[in-house]
């Protein structure tokens, strides 16, 4: 149930006269700050007055925050398959939305860890956002959320390897909309050597 002065993802995306799938981005990409929710209907809590800081903000910063073209693609649909033709993985292209079965966690986070062998155990919030691909304040903004475990020290955020290990093999990374590269490069890797079989479906 929201309260007074919070809005929905459906009523942002009206208001900003968007598509609801570029307003989803924003969110949880720490463009417009929210609050999000383990629950399917409202999900996204977003405070207004979140919303007039971004609208205060020169219409050519805004689009500087939103990748080129990134909305623009219509999305192709890849599943792939295991041997015993049950999808495992879904990976929408388009929207990068992404599933590992629950049997192929355990595989897919010893991947993770072999992909960050060589960086220190403790990382900057800065340099976590550098090895992952994505902009520093939405690491910043996953941070804020407790979605990324990290302390707080002389100012900066510091954390531990193993919580970037936590964040990427867990389900709101798998549900993030638009992957950085390095993050969907990630995934796709581990499908290739674990899948080497697998379908291509067109869901327009």
């Amino acid at each position: 149930m929201l309260k007074d002065g919070e809005i929905s993802l459906e009523q942002l995306y009206k208001m900003l006269h968007i598509s609801k799938r570029k307003a989803a981005w924003m969110l949880q990409n720490g463009i417009i700050p929210c609050e999000i929710r383990p629950t399917k209907t409202h999900r996204y809590v977003i405070q207004m007055e979140d919303v007039q800081v971004y609208l205060r903000k020169k219409r050519s910063t805004r689009r500087k925050e939103i990748p080129v073209g990134i909305f623009n693609a219509k999305p192709t649909k890849q599943t792939v398959v295991i041997n015993n033709n049950r999808p495992m993985d879904t990976v929408d292209i388009g929207e990068c939305f992404v599933t590992i079965a629950d049997e192929c966690r355990g595989a897919f986070r010893e991947h993770v860890e072999r992909r960050l062998r060589y960086f220190p155990d403790a990382l900057t919030a800065d340099k976590a956002a550098e090895i992952i691909g994505y902009a520093p304040h939405t690491v910043l903004s996953y941070i804020r959320q407790k979605r990324i475990f990290a302390v707080q020290i002389s100012g900066k955020y510091i954390l531990p390897k193993t919580a970037l290990v936590d964040f990427l093999t867990n389900d709101f990374a798998f549900e993030i909309v638009h992957k950085s590269t390095w993050h969907m490069n990630t995934i796709l890797v581990f499908i290739e050597k674990n899948n080497p079989s697998y379908t291509n479906e067109e869901n327009f």
